[in-house]
């Protein structure tokens, strides 16, 4: 299962420099769109339930091909890092914004913060994607019983 999931995201990684190739990602709730499906199909392979909660009032800003690719890329680290460190069954996802920023929350229900020790290069690359959004991410207990992942970043 580690090494289809592993396949998994390296087939995605090949679908964005595909995507990039092509032009203009599209806007905000496509991009998000696109994020779930691939979310959807990751977890259901991996055996994790998906609770996708996204607000019915969400801009929809074009994105440029940066922004998506940075969103994407948060958001797969983020589940790869419950794949394979949580021991997580299920995850949610929260989807808001106000006053023209974007609140992403990436939470999953397993073994918490601290568990397989201290942030790697992905949580690293996770921060450097932010900073490049102009945003802040931050990771806390979640309510749910693991790990929270908090992603704030201006709307274009």
């Amino acid at each position: 299962p580690e090494v289809a999931d592993q396949a998994r995201a390296l087939l995605a990684d090949l679908r964005d420099v595909v995507t990039r190739s092509r032009g203009t990602p599209g806007s905000l709730l496509d991009v998000l769109g696109g994020i779930r499906a691939e979310a959807e199909q990751r977890l259901r392979a991996t055996g994790h339930r998906l609770d996708w909660q996204q607000a019915a009032d969400l801009p929809d800003p074009e994105l440029d091909q940066g922004h998506a690719l940075h969103l994407h890329r948060i958001v797969r680290e983020a589940l790869s890092n419950i794949v394979h460190h949580a021991q997580a069954s299920g995850v949610r996802v929260r989807i808001a914004a106000s006053a023209a920023q974007l609140r992403l929350e990436i939470s999953d229900d397993g073994v918490g913060l601290g568990a397989s020790g201290s942030g790697g290069s992905g949580t690293a690359g996770m921060a450097a994607r932010a900073r490049a959004l102009d945003g802040e991410i931050s990771w806390r207990p979640a309510s749910i019983g693991g790990t929270k992942v908090l992603l704030n970043v201006p709307l274009p």
